[in-house]
Formats: C-alpha cells, structure tokens, sequence
C-alpha cells in the first residue's frame, strides 16, 4: 500500500508550488559553489530534477552576468500594485481575445506595462505585448528578451517603445529590456 502512495505524493507535490523546494538562499550558495557534502548533492539532485529551480538558477546566473558587464546599468523593476488588473476584461483591439494581466512596472527612469492575452492562433499559449517609457528618450536598436526554462525570444522595441511575443506557453519567465547602457529585468513574470 505505501508504494501507491509514493506515485500519488510525488504528483501531489509538483502539483504544489515550490513546496519541496530548497530556499532561495541555498540555490545562491549551491551557485556559488559553497555547499558541502550532502548539502551540496542533496540540493543538486533537487535541481536536476525540479524546473522551478531549475528557472530560479538562470535567472540568477544572468542577472549575475548582466551585473559584471563593465558599463551596464542594471535596473530590477518593480511591481506597482495600483495599476494591475487582476480581472478577466475584454480586449477590444483584437476581436475575439480577452485580456489575461495587466501588470505596470517602474524601474529607475524607466516604466514597462505588459499586458498577457490569449493567442489568436491556439487559445493554450499567449500573446505577451509591452511598452516601455522612459524619462529621457528611448535610444533606437532596443531590445526586449523573454527568458524561461525552455524557451527564449528576442522582439525589438519600435520608436514609439512596443514590443510583442507570440505563442508564448504559460510558465515563468524573466523580461529583459536592453536600451543602450540600460538593462531592465521583471523577474518573475507569471504567465498564466
């Protein structure tokens, strides 16, 4: 009977969000290289098998990358709760789609709303759509990354500062947005 169960407890738990996960603190450490012993193969057999952590390590190791390039301002944006739509609500410039999220964020001189809505082409992926405000002007050649565990895209940004992804499958991600010497990241993005 217990050996039922096992089958049963494992689906239960990736089922629950980060439940059996290592603390965030930890993955640093197992990144850096600082673990020991049985801490050390513990967590890294958890990784190996958990995309979760597996997301929460790129993350980290790009945002570490991005922060030792000589020249680069990093900006980690943040969420501003006031502007978020959490309701479904129609979106009416394309017929048909309803609008998922909304989320603003702010990050230094620079403001970034996304907006999610389903793909007009397969109802189980989505269309991630942005635009970026700066104080000063936005520099021509700006580049918007989408980044998860299995899949990348890179949009470039129009002058007027849009961007869009498409067939975008649900999971998280972090977007980047790389304007001249500036780079913006929103880590995590939920897109559900």
């Amino acid at each position: 009977m217990q050996e039922a169960q096992d089958p049963l407890e494992r689906a239960l738990a990736r089922q629950l969000y980060r439940l059996r996960c290592p603390d965030p603190l930890v993955l640093g450490e197992l990144h850096l290289g600082t673990l020991e012993g049985a801490q050390q193969q513990e967590v890294s057999a958890h990784v190996s098998e958990c995309p979760r952590c597996q997301q929460e390590l790129a993350t980290l190791d790009r945002f570490l990358k991005s922060r030792d390039r000589p020249g680069v301002r990093l900006w980690v944006a943040e969420l501003l709760p006031q502007l978020r739509v959490a309701e479904l609500a129609p979106a009416y410039a394309v017929r048909g789609s309803f609008q998922l999220a909304s989320a603003t964020y702010r990050a230094g001189e620079f403001t970034l709303t996304v907006s999610i809505t389903e793909d007009p082409q397969d109802p189980s992926l989505r269309t991630l759509a942005g635009i970026v405000f700066r104080e000063a002007e936005l520099e021509p050649g700006a580049r918007a990354r989408l980044l998860g565990a299995r899949y990348e895209q890179e949009a470039e940004v129009d002058p007027v500062g849009q961007f869009a992804f498409t067939s975008v499958p649900k999971g998280r991600y972090t977007l980047e947005l790389e304007a001249g010497d500036d780079l913006v990241q929103v880590s995590p993005l939920q897109v559900s």
